[in-house]
């Protein structure tokens, strides 16, 4: 998307702010609020909205987004107390204020088939590792014979018996994990 305001425009995909053509210099968070701001102009933007919105699962204080508000205005060259393009509305927050067109872009266009892409795909490293890790293959050699448990099968027991144990399972490989699991609890017979 593309917001042309005054002699301004914000390009969101090259994420871009421009005045007259001339590229001007924003953090990212700085043009984050600024695109914040000028995707809901139709509607004053309270203060914890911004931070709920563009600073998810982090703390800051209260003054980052005042910060963040300066620099919009200091670099589109507005004033606060006679504001062209940012209006701090008392007690809720914030609004843009000028008149806006937007302009829908196209996304760049790619001559690639899909079946090349996905040739060229590799899934990341420990994907590739947790796949060798379930090939049968990889597992160790078990006898034919059954493992005969203990009468009495506690977990004291069954450490003894070489039939107990403990797999520790970390984050988003759980369904994989479970999967080896149970493929080690019937070729251990556990």
């Amino acid at each position: 998307m593309r917001y042309n305001f005054g002699p301004y425009s914000l390009d969101t995909q090259l994420y871009e702010l421009r005045r007259a053509g001339e590229r001007l210099h924003l953090s990212p968070q700085v043009f984050n609020v600024l695109a914040y701001l000028l995707a809901h102009r139709d509607r004053v933007v309270s203060r914890d909205e911004l931070f709920e919105q563009l600073w998810r699962d982090q703390f800051v204080t209260d003054d980052a987004l005042g910060r963040c508000i300066r620099t919009v205005r200091r670099v589109l060259g507005d004033d606060s107390r006679t504001p062209q393009y940012i209006a701090t509305v008392r007690g809720r927050g914030y609004r843009f204020m000028a008149p806006v067109q937007e302009q829908l872009l196209e996304p760049p266009a790619v001559e690639v088939s899909t079946t090349a892409l996905s040739q060229r795909m590799l899934p990341p490293p420990f994907v590739a590792d947790l796949e060798a890790s379930l090939q049968p293959a990889s597992l160790p050699e078990v006898s034919a014979e059954p493992h005969p448990l203990p009468e009495m099968a506690s977990p004291a027991a069954l450490a003894l018996s070489g039939g107990y144990k403990q797999v520790t399972v970390c984050g988003g490989l759980v369904s994989a994990a479970s999967d080896l699991a149970k493929s080690f609890q019937k070729e251990f017979a556990v």
